[in-house]
């Protein structure tokens, strides 16, 4: 019987599969099959998952200590403002702290397209199909060659459609690029010396490392003439894998057998998901529990009146008690509606909470806001239009006060559309919200501007209007949030 399943989604709507169990110290894996899709029916144990994408991005940066939620936020922005995503691409993000050495912490990053992985894990989820490790595939490769070698190694992957070279230390990739091809399955060999050598260069130049072995993996392989670098090629000692499999399968999808040895780092599932599925077993062994007791007495009442049928009153009384006993027990079981309500919430838990969360808004407006800037005032509710359709157009544009203006400050309205329908409205949250800043007209103008612009990113803006008071040299800043609840992918 399998221990449990391995899974590579290609990122070709395929996924490439084997059921491993584990004999003594090693594991013993079945050959590899391709689906379009996975059933539950087959997937019954832990699945160990990694993900491929055309579009995977490698980068080694720092940043102080954060909340992940917040270094994802950072991330983002740092892929925005280098335009390292293509334009309108949702990133997923998964990192590793490599070195905590100094004040800031190195962080090596792994990013897919989200669409490469998100509906993906929501299928299987919904699915009950219970995912032990969810990993970029690019994670599993560098945890399998940190299992081959401790010396640093470029890992050129050669595929029919796709190829490309990475180099690994300890398994943290450090450096990633595609590689040319002239022919599906062919290479140049003058530019894949060329690929190679800028990767050493890069190498020696950024982490101080001055040899590198070449490995070569991938279905294509073979296709790939290395003669010319043969004291730098690597021929590892596949022996020393725990793993009992044909060599060439490994050496063809080594991002399938890699997610064998991945940890919690560069994992896609947060840890309310793994609170619960344990929630859920919990409750299925409460259930079996009970109905187990409830059996074994009512077969005690059997065996009771097949061995007292001379004695009826004896019966009639022990019988009673054991209903008793039984009604008593069932009462224990959850009602099925409360089953059903809490099935619903933890499938709702498991993919992520869909509503917008206010800790993530807070930390959405407090990212906005410039440091002078502080909340006055915060209230949140369900949104409900603000004043009648007909007169909506009366009350947008932008206009700001004169450079000395010194009393309360003119409305002034983000060109939004205020006409919210009515079904928008109420998939909305509205927020009234009012902050205050301290300084000269000029600097507080200017901060309430970028307040502004950095708001209307995340959020739909309705009644915004300000003022400054010259003679306390203070401004004020009040207006509406428009936060509509997030959709599925």
């Amino acid at each position: 019987m399998a221990l449990t399943h391995l899974a590579l989604s290609t990122g070709h709507g395929k996924y490439l599969c084997t059921d491993v169990r584990k004999n003594g110290g090693k594991f013993i894996c079945t050959p590899v099959k391709e689906y379009e899709r996975l059933a539950p029916s087959k997937f019954k144990k832990p699945l160990l998952i990694s993900f491929a994408s055309a579009q995977t991005l490698v980068l080694l940066e720092e940043f102080p200590p954060l909340p992940h939620k917040l270094l994802v936020m950072h991330v983002e922005r740092q892929l925005e403002n280098r335009a390292l995503m293509d334009e309108g691409v949702e990133s997923a993000i998964t990192c590793k702290i490599v070195d905590t050495k100094g004040e800031k912490k190195l962080h090596s990053l792994v990013i897919l397209p989200r669409n490469d992985v998100r509906p993906q894990i929501e299928d299987l989820v919904q699915k009950r199909i219970f995912i032990r490790a969810a990993t970029p595939a690019l994670a599993a490769l560098g945890a399998l060659t940190a299992r081959l070698t401790a010396e640093p190694v470029i890992v050129i992957m050669a595929r029919e459609n796709s190829n490309d070279l990475t180099a690994f230390r300890n398994g943290i990739p450090l450096y990633m690029q595609p590689l040319p091809v002239t022919e599906p399955g062919e290479f140049d060999t003058t530019m894949l010396k060329h690929a190679i050598l800028v990767c050493r260069q890069t190498l020696l130049r950024d982490f101080q490392i001055e040899k590198a072995r070449i490995l070569l993996m991938g279905e294509k392989r073979n296709s790939i003439d290395i003669t010319w670098a043969e004291p730098d090629h690597l021929e590892p000692d596949w022996k020393s894998l725990p793993i009992s499999s044909a060599r060439q399968s490994i050496r063809n999808w080594p991002e399938l057998y890699g997610t064998l040895f991945i940890k919690q780092d560069y994992s896609y599932l947060p840890r309310e998901y793994f609170l619960s599925h344990k929630i859920k077993k919990i409750n299925n062994w409460t259930t079996a529990v009970c109905t187990l007791a409830a059996i074994a007495l009512s077969v005690i009442a059997w065996n009771t009146y097949q061995h007292n049928t001379s004695t009826k009153y004896q019966l009639a009384k022990q019988q009673s008690e054991l209903d008793k006993r039984i009604e008593k027990l069932r009462k224990n079981l959850p009602a099925s509606d409360s089953l059903k309500k809490l099935e619903h919430y933890l499938d709702i838990l498991g993919r992520g909470i869909l509503e917008p969360r206010l800790a993530n808004i807070l930390e959405t407006i407090t990212l906005a806001m410039p440091q002078t800037i502080h909340i006055e005032k915060l209230t949140v509710g369900k949104a409900t239009p603000d004043f009648p359709a007909d007169e909506a157009g009366k009350r947008t544009g932008i206009s700001l006060p004169p450079r000395r203006y010194a009393g309360r400050g003119p409305q002034k309205k983000i060109p939004t559309d205020t006409q919210t329908p009515e079904d928008d409205q109420k998939k909305s949250v509205v927020m009234n919200i009012s902050f205050s800043s301290e300084g000269s007209y000029k600097n507080v103008r200017a901060d309430f501007e970028e307040t502004v612009m950095n708001l209307s990113r995340s959020f739909i803006l309705k009644n915004i209007e300000w003022g400054y008071m010259e003679s306390e040299e203070t401004g004020y800043l009040k207006g509406q949030l428009w936060v509509r609840k997030e959709k599925k992918q």
